[in-house]
């Protein structure tokens, strides 16, 4: 089956330069620092709620009547029409934003040296609002009472220079089906490219970690965050898709796996809250496998999956063999 002609949804990749201008301790995973430190500018200066009404009553954006072209609103805290049955077990629907830094970012930041971060925008909507985003992560940047960390890191925002564009626009095209007459690939390897934190659906009451994720589970949470996406955004994912592929998905064996449990502190600027991540690392080869199943994988990999996403969590490039050509 073809790819479909209408695409899902619309994809920018956002690329900045963050340089350092003052040192200090990094955690490797840098994604949710950034994502509370342009969250919250971004929310101040976009927010039309009165001020005194931010931290009571308008806490949460959800319902706001002042949602439409809010900047903050739309891309970290979107409203809409109720989470439907088939994508039961997300309490939210998925967020149109990825925040996506080198990682591992090194153990301290050195005055002058680099980190590179993209964001990508999902839909036109979100992807409207992509220079909000980058002037309210400056403006946490150069804030002498802000910064990132616990050692307020202050910074500067560059285009990248002497590589592909800073700002690209991608049509994210999906197959309905698979086709028969295509050959399998041999395998694939899908590598991470940030901690995936992934938990099973077994248990309602006490989910557990995933620390050894299947073909099926890495599509299973492609297909929940890209239908969900594709719903909210564009062209809706038909209804026979889902099990079609993930029937598929289980019957792509893993050839070999290296996982490694990953932990890290997070908290919450807004709650003041501090909690531990535990997700996994590595790698995994899969095959043989189906190429629309690739495809969607691909995507997975590109809009993350799992819980923590928008910070960066649940991302990954697939590999394929030395000279293997798509057919």
């Amino acid at each position: 089956m073809p790819l479909s002609k209408t695409p899902r949804f619309w994809m920018l990749e956002s690329t900045r330069h963050l340089r350092f201008a003052r040192a200090g301790r990094l955690n490797a995973w840098i994604g949710p620092a950034i994502r509370g430190l342009a969250g919250g500018r971004l929310r101040a200066a976009t927010c039309r709620q009165p001020l005194p009404l931010q931290d009571t009553l308008w806490r949460n954006c959800r319902g706001c009547p002042l949602m439409g072209g809010c900047a903050f609103g739309e891309l970290f805290e979107p409203d809409g029409e109720p989470i439907p049955d088939e994508f039961r077990g997300s309490r939210d629907r998925a967020r149109p934003l990825v925040i996506a830094p080198a990682f591992p970012a090194p153990d301290r930041a050195v005055i002058g040296e680099i980190l590179p971060i993209q964001v990508r925008f999902l839909g036109m909507t979100a992807s409207q609002h992509s220079q909000a985003f980058w002037d309210a992560l400056q403006a946490g940047g150069r804030d002498l009472l802000l910064g990132l960390g616990d050692d307020r890191i202050l910074f500067n925002l560059e285009l990248p220079q002497g590589e592909s564009p800073a700002d690209r626009l991608f049509p994210m095209h999906l197959p309905d089906e698979i086709d028969p007459a295509r050959p399998p690939i041999p395998w694939v390897r899908v590598h991470l490219t940030s901690p995936l934190v992934l938990r099973s659906h077994a248990n309602q009451r006490n989910r557990q970690l995933l620390t050894n994720p299947s073909c099926a589970d890495l599509l299973r949470a492609t297909l929940r965050t890209v239908g969900m996406l594709a719903r909210d955004l564009g062209e809706p994912v038909p209804q026979s898709t889902f099990p079609l592929l993930k029937s598929a998905a289980m019957q792509v064996p893993t050839v070999e796996a290296n996982w490694s449990l990953f932990r890290q502190v997070k908290s919450s600027h807004r709650t003041g809250n501090r909690w531990e991540v535990e997700g996994i690392l590595g790698t995994a080869t899969l095959g043989p496998i189906a190429p629309e199943l690739v495809d969607w994988l691909e995507v997975g990999g590109r809009i993350h999956v799992g819980t923590h996403r928008v910070a960066g969590a649940g991302g990954w490039r697939v590999e394929y063999p030395p000279g293997w050509k798509r057919v």
